[in-house]
């Protein structure tokens, strides 16, 4: 058992070693779709982060939890003289859009006119 667990250990380790070697040069469409990549696994990161805050919260307050409540508790640096930033409130604000997709439309909040 022991010379089994010391071979992963040692696999493990190799593959997970920094490479010594000179990087490989890449082209600029070959970053591109790196960082782009990057930017959508950031971004479904951020999506499940605020996901599972909304749910957070609604388990909390139950039916008497309100959107301005939530952002208030998850972004409180965006709370001024009492009221969210009216971005909070666009059409395709993300908070707005998973608000509304967990909650009975009695509760809805609907999107301002940004003029």
């Amino acid at each position: 058992m022991m010379n089994f667990i010391s071979s992963a250990i040692g696999k493990f380790t190799e593959e997970n070693e920094p490479s010594t070697a000179a990087p490989t040069p890449r082209s600029d469409e070959e970053l591109m779709a790196e960082m782009e990549k990057l930017k959508q696994q950031a971004y479904e990161a951020c999506m499940a982060d605020i996901g599972q805050c909304l749910n957070s919260y609604l388990a909390k307050t139950g039916t008497t939890g309100t959107y301005e409540g939530w952002i208030s508790e998850m972004h409180p640096e965006n709370l001024k003289h009492g009221k969210i930033d009216h971005r909070f409130y666009l059409k395709d604000s993300e908070y707005r859009v998973r608000w509304n997709e967990k909650v009975d439309q009695r509760r809805f909040v609907y999107a301002l006119d940004p003029a």
